[in-house]
């Protein structure tokens, strides 16, 4: 396991900065989707396509 952490504080530093980029991606990304797909529901069962049970 201790080969996969870098030793040097650049390669430290540019990981954790990845991880960070790929956390808020992904972050947006949820909330986008949390957002949107209610929103995309409510849409077709407006228009009449979707099916209300």
């Amino acid at each position: 396991m201790r080969e996969l952490i870098p030793q040097d504080d650049a390669a430290a530093d540019a990981l954790c900065r990845r991880g960070e980029r790929m956390a808020t991606a992904l972050v947006v990304v949820m909330a986008t989707c949390l957002v949107g797909f209610p929103l995309f529901f409510a849409g077709l069962i407006y228009a009449g396509v979707g099916v209300v049970p």
